[in-house]
């Protein structure tokens, strides 16, 4: 990759880093406003959805696509995507980890003035409204791999397994072979 695209695609994964950062911190500093039930996070169209259909099957492979790429834009890449490999190595994984300090170190702050949070959660219903969103993702994501499956059975092209899969390391070398 020539260097001045390479700078580019550093810049600019910077610059995510730097949104998602101020994103987290925004929520965290939101954390009190929810645990009043002053406040509520959203449960995303898409993932209603799954709620209401789980294991009802699309009509077509097309219709499969659109809801599949509708979960992977609400949800983030599922773990059978392959990794990017524009990856800018240790400068990112640094950023990212970086964003994760600043936005937990945030998010500690602010839970820590609220006293008796456990309790004015269960009170105010933010426990149990956010029990509830939760259990909306992890739905989702199954609805994800329901649809995924299902695709993959109708003989959808964009849901076939490669040819050959390749193994994984950790895992085949931490196997030892079986003899009889």
């Amino acid at each position: 990759m020539p260097q001045a695209v390479q700078a580019s695609t550093t810049l600019q994964n910077a610059r995510e880093h730097v949104t998602t950062t101020g994103k987290g911190v925004t929520h965290a500093a939101s954390t009190p406003l929810r645990d009043f039930g002053l406040s509520k996070e959203e449960i995303p169209p898409a993932v209603a959805s799954a709620v209401m259909l789980k294991y009802a099957p699309p009509e077509t492979c097309a219709q499969a696509t659109v809801l599949v790429r509708g979960f992977d834009a609400v949800l983030g890449d599922d773990i059978d995507r392959p990794e990017d490999k524009d990856d800018d190595g240790l400068i990112a994984r640094g950023a990212v980890e970086a964003s994760k300090l600043i936005i937990g170190a945030a998010k500690d702050e602010v839970t820590g003035l609220i006293p008796f949070r456990g309790l004015v959660r269960r009170v105010s219903g933010a426990k149990a409204h956010e029990k509830k969103v939760q259990n909306a993702i992890y739905v989702a994501h199954l609805r994800r791999a329901f649809l995924k499956g299902w695709a993959n059975a109708q003989g959808c092209p964009q849901f076939l397994p490669d040819p050959e899969p390749k193994p994984l390391p950790a895992i085949d070398a931490a196997v030892p072979p079986r003899t009889r």
